[in-house]
């Protein structure tokens, strides 16, 4: 490819030689393939040196080459890849990684499907067109943590936010346009996160909800979420070198972040209010700290959740662009730690000092409030008319699209038999819909041979079964053979196995969050902390031995004398948690418990505890700590921590008090946007007109016959004599699709409940409703309390047990 800038083409080689000399004699054949690139050889250099190191053991180099070719291809083909700054087109076109995902040479695929679809017409309406296509290939569905390649989750139609995105992100590259995968990486005002698409409209970046298709950009159900939002942002691969400033031009130093060969590139003023926010670290005499780690976290699911990283300057200083609300910030150099909560949206500056000695200087423990940012008080203009119609026409295309490819995946679905049909039970149903590669299942026959010397349970999950973690599948058993004396050493004392691993697979600081075979990590001789445990888990499978990672802490550990034993045996010590009955549970609550180490909080995988029961937990010695959290509507949270320091041979118990919220808390007042209700004669009364008519109104949207609205409407029978005394404070209306049958439980809740008005709404309002009040956009039914002056109150959706009861309580007086 011609037209490349010196600027580029200096720092390709420069990131190739940095990466050929570190993989050493393996460089060969991938120099190989660059001479082979011709005129694109600085582009292939430049995706082979900026790529996370276990890219390179996992894959071959032909596979990268693929994507280099098809990207000139479309850079000739399409003008707006033509007209796009070299910047843009190396990040956001070029690249093959967006995040975590699997790879795999789809992009010509995609481009044969989508081209001919977009041609002629603008970039706008092809972006639009693209996303169009994308519904009718997937749709959501919630999966585990593992990204699956676009082209797997477009051969089984569905996927979590986050492969949805990455799906339509390939997909707009594919055709030439630029496009990135936007995180919020939590949420502050909700306990989840979520990922959309941006693609670039030949002047600026606009967003659009991946396999969401609207009628226009910047438009998505998520407007709302974002706008409360701590921080968004968007990641690019810089590899070993420092990121070049060309390769970010006009970007403010406090939005880009580089860690781990990842560049991440805050964008949070596109989307909410923002403030520039500087933490000071400094020692206890007042001196400033340079190369201290200020870690930034949000409460989210009961535990601190980083979202975040900066290093301190020769001032001991840091700054960032943050939303405006509490953010959780940690600071770490040489073992000493100090930690505080920070509400952004009272003061823009903080001040951490470190103690003098290793350890943390802990906040003081007890309950305290996490507040997240206020809700917007606009939206965006409503659709029109034609608009709606047109959405939901293309709405209705896609999931006949869909339905129809389903039809034909089942009549070429194939049952499984024998080993094959053995394995993949043990497998998740996300592997089973990506397709298991016939070499793997191959590969799991080596351990048939040891199936009777351990229970059943064990042999499968821990030995037979080709997934450990969330890496890759890779038939990696063969490629692990050892001279017979080893193999019989490593058999007797898998500690040595371990011991091994550690003095022959370097440690690699790569890109933390993408997972590693133990194929890539024996290729590479090199693996990340979590790719060598998973190489170690391997080694055990192959010779025999039973290993898994901890489903506590997810450390290695190996079965030995009828037990799961660590590598590393430690001291031990007891803690044991007590759930006492009394816990409420009308509103949603959660715990956590966290160790301190490596100077963050490392969050333990604590099952959910019933009322009256007690967890004990072996533990290494350590500082521990137990978060409990009440979610409120508002979005706050109410948090109490407990901090515990175990030593050696320590047995305690801790009791889970969670906290507890006055009424007035578990209210909100947040502007709705507008609706209509009709009656059966087809009167339609706008949401001005119906919340006007009553203090405070209960609304609530229903699937007549179907769970969990039966559920609801039981609940409100039996809670009707408390609906009918709140009569002229509080009107009850129940509202259906039109055309909805007559459904005996309504009609038994409208008998016991005289007060209570019958509607009929275009349920294509929901979301929006459910959305601007932070619940499931998806379940139906919706609850919903209102004023008079427009505002919600209090909403839930989806299956909640007590909510008649608690909707009660809300609507009492205050004495």
């Amino acid at each position: 490819m011609t037209g490349l800038s010196k600027e580029f083409c200096g720092f390709a080689q420069s990131a190739w030689q940095a990466r050929a000399e570190r993989l050493g004699a393996r460089a060969e054949g991938w120099e190989r393939e660059i001479a082979a690139a011709g005129k694109n050889a600085p582009l292939l250099r430049y995706v082979l040196g900026t790529l996370p190191l276990p890219d390179l053991g996992e894959y071959p180099a032909s596979l990268f080459a693929g994507f280099v070719r098809h990207a000139c291809r479309v850079r000739e083909e399409f003008s707006w890849c033509r007209e796009l700054p070299e910047h843009l087109f190396l990040k956001d076109v070029l690249y093959p990684r967006i995040n975590t995902e699997e790879l795999s040479e789809c992009r010509p695929f995609f481009y044969e499907e989508l081209a001919p679809r977009v041609r002629g017409l603008s970039l706008e309406e092809a972006v639009l067109e693209a996303n169009r296509w994308c519904a009718e290939q997937v749709t959501y569905r919630s999966t585990d943590s593992r990204t699956s390649s676009p082209l797997a989750v477009y051969r089984r139609g569905w996927g979590r936010c986050g492969e949805e995105s990455t799906f339509t992100v390939t997909a707009l590259r594919s055709i030439g346009i630029a496009a990135r995968q936007v995180y919020a990486p939590w949420w502050s005002h909700c306990d989840d996160n979520h990922a959309w698409a941006e693609a670039w409209d030949g002047k600026s970046w606009r967003y659009l909800g991946a396999c969401e298709p609207e009628p226009e950009l910047d438009r998505g159900w998520f407007t709302g979420a974002a706008a409360r939002a701590m921080l968004i942002h968007t990641r690019s691969f810089t590899g070993e070198l420092p990121a070049p400033p060309w390769l970010y031009p006009g970007i403010n130093p406090l939005d880009l972040d580089v860690r781990q060969g990842v560049c991440f590139e805050t964008l949070t003023a596109r989307y909410a209010p923002v403030e520039a926010c500087t933490v000071t670290v400094r020692e206890t005499g007042g001196a400033p700290v340079k190369g201290a780690r200020l870690t930034f976290s949000l409460l989210n699911m009961a535990a601190y959740r980083s979202i975040a990283s900066r290093i301190t300057d020769s001032k001991g200083r840091a700054c960032l662009h943050l939303g405006l609300g509490c953010v959780y910030v940690t600071a770490e150099k040489e073992g000493r730690a100090a930690e505080a909560w920070w509400d952004t949206a009272r003061a823009q500056t903080l001040v951490l000092e470190l103690p003098s000695s290793p350890g943390l200087s802990a906040q003081t423990p007890g309950d305290f409030r996490f507040t997240a940012p206020a809700a917007p008080e606009t939206f965006p203009a409503p659709l029109t008319p034609e608009q709606k119609a047109a959405r939901q026409a293309v709405l209705e295309q896609a999931e006949a699209s869909r339905r129809e490819k389903q039809a034909v995946r089942r009549e070429e679905g194939e049952k499984a038999l024998g080993l094959a049909e053995r394995v993949l039970a043990l497998l998740p149903r996300k592997d089973r819909a990506d397709g298991v590669p016939p070499e793997v299942i191959a590969d799991c026959a080596h351990a048939l041979r040891w199936e009777k010397d351990f229970p059943l349970e064990v042999f499968e999950q821990a030995l037979l079964c080709p997934r450990i973690g969330l890496e890759p599948l890779r038939a990696w058993r063969e490629d692990i053979s050892l001279e017979q004396q080893m193999a019989a050493c490593w058999r007797a004392d898998p500690k040595k196995a371990w011991q091994w691993v550690e003095e022959h697979i370097s440690q690699a600081e790569t890109y933390g969050e993408l997972p590693q075979s133990p194929y890539s990590a024996l290729k590479l001789e090199a693996a990340g902390e979590q790719g060598r445990r998973v190489l170690f888990c391997g080694m055990c499978r192959a010779l025999g031995i039973p290993a898994r990672l901890s489903p506590l802490d997810g450390l290695p550990e190996y079965w030995q004398d009828g037990g799961f034993c660590r590598v590393e045996k430690p001291e031990e010590a007891c803690l044991r948690l007590v759930n006492p009955e009394n816990r409420p549970a009308l509103w949603e609550q959660g715990y956590t418990l966290s160790r301190w180490e490596g100077g963050a909080w490392q969050v333990l995988s604590t099952r959910h505890i019933r009322a009256g029961e007690i967890l004990s937990l072996k533990l290494s010695p350590g500082l521990y700590r137990l978060l409990t959290v009440l979610r409120l509507p508002c979005g706050d949270q109410l948090a109490r921590q407990e901090d515990v320091c175990l030593a050696a041979g320590d047995s305690r118990e801790v009791s889970l008090c969670f906290p507890r919220a006055q009424r007035s808390q578990l209210l909100q007042s947040l502007p709705l946007p507008p609706f209509f209700l009709t009656d059966k004669k087809g009167q339609a009364r706008s949401s001005r007109e119906v919340l006007a008519e009553a203090p405070v109104s209960l609304l609530c949207w229903l699937e007549p016959g179907r769970e969990p609205t039966e559920h609801l409407l039981l609940e409100l029978k039996d809670a009707a004599a408390g609906f009918e005394e709140c009569r002229g404070f509080c009107q009850v209306y129940l509202i259906t699709p039109p055309g909805a049958r007559e459904d005996p439980a309504l009609l038994q809740v409208m008998e016991a409940l005289p007060q209570a008005q019958l509607w009929q709404a275009d349920m294509g309002e929901v979301p929006a409703l459910a959305r601007q009040l932070f619940t499931d956009p998806e379940r139906l039914p919706l609850v919903l309390l209102a004023d008079s002056q427009g505002r919600g109150l209090y909403a839930c959706s989806g299956y909640n047990v007590g909510v008649a009861v608690l909707l009660l309580r809300l609507l009492e007086k205050d004495s």
